[in-house]
């Protein structure tokens, strides 16, 4: 027998009650309160499981063997009762989903942090169940081109278009015990990307997710935020 000293990451199901565990092996459970006629009394006592102690689960993790030092039935005091357990690991919170951006900023390598498509960026991450990926950030307001035709842009045209897009799709990987979200780029608004896996590392609070790009050759790091639209 071995004293179960964490219990995060599983549902536990007891066959024989409800107990509140703690992790130095300690446990209680209470339910109810006896009161009123000796009827009623005799029913509450009936109808009640209260008791305090210390716990141990087998090495196989398939039961519980409660230690009573005090119960609300005098007779179980100092005894002890075996329970079969039943486990189901808890799958990590999943990234799946179409994501809407919130944040798109870079931290320069003098420590100021400033917008980098503007004070109100848009942009769309998706991520679905099979491992693909496609991912958007646009600029707004975009600077338009005065001819209104594509292939007549001026050079400031062109650089402007080119800078004020971020645009990728491939598959992509998770790794949640580490919280790395990894790129394997197919193809990106900027060609060097192209065939290459990045490794960012991100938070998620509910439907919110941060990640990190990597560092830029000047230092220059981007931080690119989501809230979640669709699971």
């Amino acid at each position: 027998m071995r004293i179960m000293t964490r219990l995060s990451m599983v549902l536990l199901s007891l066959a024989c009650a409800a107990a509140r565990l703690s992790p130095d092996g300690s446990h209680t459970h209470l339910c109810g309160k006896a009161t009123g006629t000796p009827e009623e009394n005799q029913q509450a006592v009936r109808g009640n499981s209260s008791e305090f102690g210390r716990y141990s689960v087998d090495d196989g993790g398939h039961s519980i063997t409660f230690q009573f030092d005090h119960a609300f039935f005098p007779s179980w005091e100092g005894t002890s009762q075996r329970c079969e357990l039943t486990w189901r690991r808890l799958d990590p919170p999943s990234l799946v989903g179409v994501w809407t951006l919130t944040v798109a900023d870079e931290i320069r390598p003098d420590g100021s942090r400033v917008h980098a498509y503007g004070e109100h960026p848009e942009g769309q991450l998706i991520l679905d169940p099979s491992g693909h990926y496609s991912v958007f950030v646009f600029r707004t307001p975009r600077t338009k081109f005065a001819s209104g035709v594509k292939s007549r842009g001026t050079a400031d045209e062109y650089e402007a278009a080119t800078r004020e897009v971020s645009a990728h799709f491939g598959r992509y990987t998770v790794d949640a015990t580490s919280h790395i979200l990894t790129f394997d780029i197919e193809h990106a608004s900027f060609p060097n990307l192209d065939g290459v896996e990045e490794k960012r590392p991100y938070e998620l609070v509910g439907d919110d997710l941060t990640y990190r790009i990597p560092p830029r050759a000047d230092g220059t790091v981007s931080i690119s935020s989501w809230h979640r639209l669709v699971r």
